[in-house]
């Protein structure tokens, strides 16, 4: 991937990848995570402009691991492909956490996906890694794997933060929000 010193201060294309998980093959169900995934692509599509085309929804029987990763991985060809794209990825639903000689190594747990076997669960790690290989400069990691809900709000901006925002919007970066 070549590396872009001057993005522009606008977003190009803005992509989202949201995922929500009620009804789980191996592991007890959630209530709420689906609804919270068909609302943040709401709120995506109707408050913030995301075009419809452009977000990715995929709830209980179409959130494998093979389907969210095949989906993850899209963006690194095809979907987010301009350095000036953006990228929101929503997990709602079972997350795992295993010990290790370096601490804890927490993993999302797929529709398919059994904590006794780690094969069929999404590393949280593998994600991030292979947001290097996607060259839109931001990606937002969106992760609820405990309590619904989710809400996005935009405030009006004090004076000065037009200059901020601009600066902000001209930087590569890969964010986390738990």
């Amino acid at each position: 991937m070549t590396t872009n010193s001057s993005y522009q201060p606008k977003y190009s294309n803005s992509w989202a990848l949201v995922i929500g998980i009620d009804k789980y093959q191996h592991v007890g169900p959630l209530s709420y995570a689906k609804n919270d995934a068909e609302a943040v692509a709401k709120v995506l599509r109707e408050r913030f402009g995301f075009q419809a085309s452009r977000v990715t929804l995929l709830t209980d029987k179409a959130a494998t691991r093979k389907g969210i990763m095949a989906a993850f991985l899209k963006y690194v060809q095809e979907a987010g492909g301009s350095p000036d794209d953006r990228i929101v990825v929503f997990f709602a639903g079972h997350g795992h956490t295993v010990s290790g000689r370096r601490g804890e190594t927490g993993f999302l747990v797929p529709i398919d996906g059994r904590v006794d076997d780690l094969a069929t669960l999404i590393r949280w790690d593998e994600l991030t890694r292979n947001a290097d290989l996607i060259p839109a400069k931001h990606i937002l990691f969106l992760m609820d794997a405990c309590y619904g809900g989710l809400a996005l709000t935009r405030q009006s901006l004090p004076p000065g933060s037009m200059r901020f925002l601009k600066d902000m919007l001209q930087r590569y970066a890969r964010q986390v929000v738990t």
